[in-house]
């Protein structure tokens, strides 16, 4: 195994990069902010984020363990949470938010967990898994001959409704 050495000025080069992603993420469209539109960029979105911090959990009563929903979360679609719109000047009054997914050509209109044990994905009723479903609201099966939708949905749905 090779070692890899960094000297200081390549290491905070390194931290810096890796701040920018936490912070930027993928809203820089794969072009990197120039330093003025990053200062502004964190400016406006650092002080919305800590005053409008969404805190999202999962839990089914008598079921699976309560789970926090982080960054990196999966949702249905296959993207991760920090995907998805979760940053908001005034936090809707409406309820559930239903934070859409922002890749483009992504047609998930709200971000849904998926519920895991251990590291594997719980298996709808049809016992297919979550990536052999549509990713719209109706989460079709792709795999099932009579295409159910309702069926198909993940037991722990309902939960999230």
């Amino acid at each position: 195994m090779n070692r890899i050495s960094l000297d200081k000025s390549a290491q905070k080069a390194v931290d810096d990069y890796l701040e920018y992603k936490r912070i930027v993420g993928d809203d820089d469209g794969g072009k990197l902010f120039t330093p003025e539109e990053y200062e502004a960029y964190k400016s406006k979105i650092v002080p919305q984020r800590a005053k409008n911090r969404l805190y999202v959990s999962f839990g089914v009563p008598g079921g699976i363990d309560c789970k926090l929903i982080g960054p990196e979360t999966q949702c249905f679609c296959t993207h991760r949470y920090k995907q998805h719109k979760v940053d908001f000047e005034e936090i809707p009054c409406e309820r559930p938010l239903s934070l859409p997914c922002r890749v483009r050509g992504c047609r998930c209109s709200a971000y849904l967990y998926v519920p895991q044990i251990g590291s594997n994905h719980v298996r709808c009723k049809c016992k297919h898994l979550p990536q052999d479903h549509g990713e719209t609201a109706d989460h079709i099966c792709k795999k099932c001959p009579s295409k159910i939708s309702t069926a198909s949905r993940i037991i722990a749905h309902k939960y999230l409704k």
